[in-house]
């Protein structure tokens, strides 16, 4: 693949173009002031979306206050606890329909390190061959993870093993969010056929976009288990991504036949 890239501005993102950094959060009040200093830090010219599920800890009333004097941070605010796939299918829709170029999603653990959000973005931009998403990957070559538990570590890398058996794609890390979009796929999205909203949506995603036509690319990333708060993550999530699979893997046979 030709690695050609368009020029990078001083913001750290490609000249000429809108980027939006999305954060989906509940109950990370103690990450999230560092977290947008960071973005602010390696993407300067992006824009930042938070979408909180009304957390109790207050995440969405400091960004409320914090946005007052940051005209790049913007909010979504939403009634309750709806689950991760919707919350991203809110960010993404928010970007596509204020007319972003490249949409950024990523953790607000700092599992994922904004330093690689200009890589990530630059992907999708190059003068040939760019790709429609770009995956911040633990399980390419060069790929590491710091912190994980062993089980959560084998869990993972079984569901990714999965998806790469039931939907016939080579990618390493299926179950990733650190990801770059090219909103031109977005726009061609039935948002309507994407019903989950648990972490399966991750794989649902993904698969719906390669579906419509867009390159995907894995990029090396260091993923660090979280410091602060508590992971959002139990088994109905993981019994969840493993039923979303199956019904992928349905419509693809199905398709086929």
């Amino acid at each position: 693949m030709n690695n050609e890239t368009t020029p990078i501005n001083t913001g750290g993102q490609p000249t000429g173009l809108r980027c939006l950094v999305m954060v989906c959060t509940y109950n990370e009040r103690e990450n999230l002031p560092s977290l947008v200093e960071s973005i602010s830090q390696h993407a300067p010219a992006a824009d930042i979306l938070v979408v909180d599920d009304n957390s109790p800890d207050g995440t969405g009333k400091w960004v409320e206050t914090e946005r007052q004097h940051n005209p790049r941070l913007h909010l979504i605010a939403r009634s309750g606890k709806l689950g991760l796939g919707s919350a991203i299918r809110a960010g993404l829709k928010y970007g596509v329909d204020h007319n972003y170029d490249r949409i950024v999603n990523l953790d607000a653990d700092f599992s994922h390190d904004p330093i690689e959000i200009p890589k990530l973005i630059a992907a999708t931009t190059r003068a040939n061959s760019p790709c429609g998403i770009a995956i911040g990957s633990r399980y390419v070559p060069g790929g590491r993870i710091t912190g994980l538990s062993f089980l959560r570590r084998s869990i993972s890398k079984a569901i990714n093993a999965y998806a790469r058996l039931l939907l016939g794609l080579k990618i390493g890390d299926w179950s990733g969010s650190f990801r770059a979009y090219n909103s031109d796929y977005l726009k061609r999205l039935d948002w309507e056929q994407l019903t989950c909203n648990g972490y399966g949506s991750l794989q649902e995603l993904l698969w719906t976009l390669h579906q419509s036509g867009a390159a995907i690319e894995e990029l090396p990333i260091h993923y660090v288990n979280r410091q602060l708060g508590k992971s959002k993550i139990s088994w109905k999530d993981a019994s969840g991504a493993l039923q979303t699979l199956h019904r992928l893997a349905l419509q693809r046979w199905t398709k086929r036949s």
